[in-house]
């Protein structure tokens, strides 16, 4: 993905945000842990991000499956454009991340939950 992303590589990948958040919603709802949650979804059918699909379905997958993880009953996935850059938030009911830890969740290869699978 960084290589797509490096001066001078040639093509911009694009993809409809609706089709990737539907997949990916699609796979995690087959997950043990998604098997008894309900998923909503706002996201404009025409909303296109300047990404190519499989890295947002990386991403999202990630993002998606992890509040599949700790939500109580449900996941919210939304998609909306502003000032020109798409926005996406994954919500769960769930208790969240204790206060003391969201400076090192947010660190690169920092993983708070050493439980592992779903």
């Amino acid at each position: 993905a960084r290589a797509r992303l490096a001066p001078g590589v040639s093509g911009k990948a694009s993809c409809l945000v609706s089709d990737v958040v539907a997949g990916v919603v699609a796979v995690v709802k087959r997950i043990p842990s998604g098997k008894q949650l309900s998923f909503k979804m706002d996201v404009a059918e025409d909303l296109t991000a300047p990404i190519d699909e499989g890295d947002l379905s990386e991403i999202l997958g990630n993002l998606v499956e992890n509040a599949a993880r700790y939500a109580k009953s449900s996941v919210r996935v939304d998609a909306s454009e502003a000032a020109g850059e798409v926005i996406v938030t994954v919500a769960d009911d769930g208790q969240g991340i204790a206060d003391t830890d969201r400076e090192s969740a947010l660190s690169r290869g920092v993983q708070l939950d050493s439980r592992g699978g779903s």
